[in-house]
């Protein structure tokens, strides 16, 4: 592909329309009539090796591309760059579900605008570690994208997300990373015969740490201005995208023998900790009923308390936005 080294002062490269690709669909296989017998096999993971673009250093632009069955389609590892407009097609293979269209290193200063691109059947992998100032000092603005998932789909219903936060160290950190507008789409064709699944769109992958007792995760409680809103989730059977956000509403049924209800939070909030909260009546049985109150507002739940318990319905909405955080004492909307 295209290399633009960590070193040196090879900033403000410039990628616009070009076509990249480590493989055709169809490469390697009898039954397509494509290179059969002289490229290897496409979708065999050991045949994936490539970076289709490579970018070492700031300042630059990736727009109008197409960059095709890359192991990665565009590696970021440094700031302020704009990455717009691409159609980037990852595709999986028989070993692996899925590869990366757009992969950032958040630890080395990786910021971008990531703005109307076609990210096809990949994900947009996002690595971060502890480090309190580099983690915190970046910017990822995810906007106006369409993540479309529409083949591929394994048999035995393994989880799948569009965007993957990838910590690398216990307590790792994120900030200002804002989400928005994007369209997560699935489609239901060449799906036959396969379990129902729901996909998040976004997910932490959190795991144990082999060299300690600790898991290797995000600091929740130290997130910092990261957003997720005004995304719309596309759902059809077999597949539905789970709607997710950093301001979520839900309903909760009550009833009569019952006073006091913990709402969870954590499937539909997947990064930060809950700073605000707030509970309202929905619908009710006849004749009047006193409003619920707030007890509690718990890390990844909410606490409320019934007066008078009823058979009827309860609205919860928790944020993790809403407190102020650093040197202002205010919270802009």
């Amino acid at each position: 592909g295209i290399y633009s080294p960590p070193y040196g002062g090879n900033h403000e490269l410039e990628v616009v329309k070009c076509h990249i690709m480590e493989y055709v669909y169809g490469d390697g296989h009898e039954n397509k009539k494509t290179s059969y017998g002289v490229i290897p096999r496409f979708d065999i993971d050991e045949n994936r090796v490539a970076t289709g673009i490579y970018l070492g250093q700031a300042d630059n632009v990736v727009a109008d591309c197409n960059i095709n069955l890359c192991r990665t389609g565009i590696y970021c590892g440094m700031r302020a760059n704009r990455i717009q407009g691409n159609h980037i097609t990852g595709g999986g293979s028989l070993d692996l579900d899925i590869y990366k269209g757009i992969e950032f290193d958040n630890a080395f200063k990786s910021s971008a605008l990531v703005h109307n691109n076609y990210i096809d059947n990949c994900v947009l992998w996002v690595n971060c570690d502890d480090h309190p100032r580099l983690n915190k000092r970046n910017y990822l603005h995810i906007t106006s994208n369409l993540f479309y998932r529409g083949y591929n789909h394994p048999s035995d219903g393994r989880s799948y997300s569009h965007i993957v936060i990838n910590p690398t160290k216990p307590g790792s950190l994120l900030g200002n990373v804002h989400i928005t507008d994007n369209l997560f789409y699935n489609q239901d064709e060449n799906l036959e015969g396969i379990k129902p699944r729901v996909l998040d769109p976004i997910r932490v992958y959190e795991r144990p740490d082999p060299e300690s007792d600790e898991t290797i995760g995000l600091n929740h409680g130290a997130i910092m201005n990261f957003r997720m809103e005004c995304n719309q989730f596309t759902n059809q059977f077999p597949t539905f995208v789970k709607p997710m956000g950093t301001t979520v509403t839900k309903r909760v049924a009550t009833s009569a023998d019952k006073t006091r209800y913990v709402v969870p939070f954590k499937g539909e909030i997947p990064i930060g900790r809950l700073r605000d909260a707030s509970v309202r009546l929905s619908a009710t049985e006849e004749g009047e009923v006193r409003a619920p109150i707030l007890r509690r507002i718990l890390a990844h739940a909410v606490e409320f308390e019934l007066m008078e318990p009823f058979d009827g319905e309860v609205l919860v909405t928790a944020s993790t936005l809403g407190e102020p955080v650093g040197r202002f004492a205010y919270v802009v909307q």
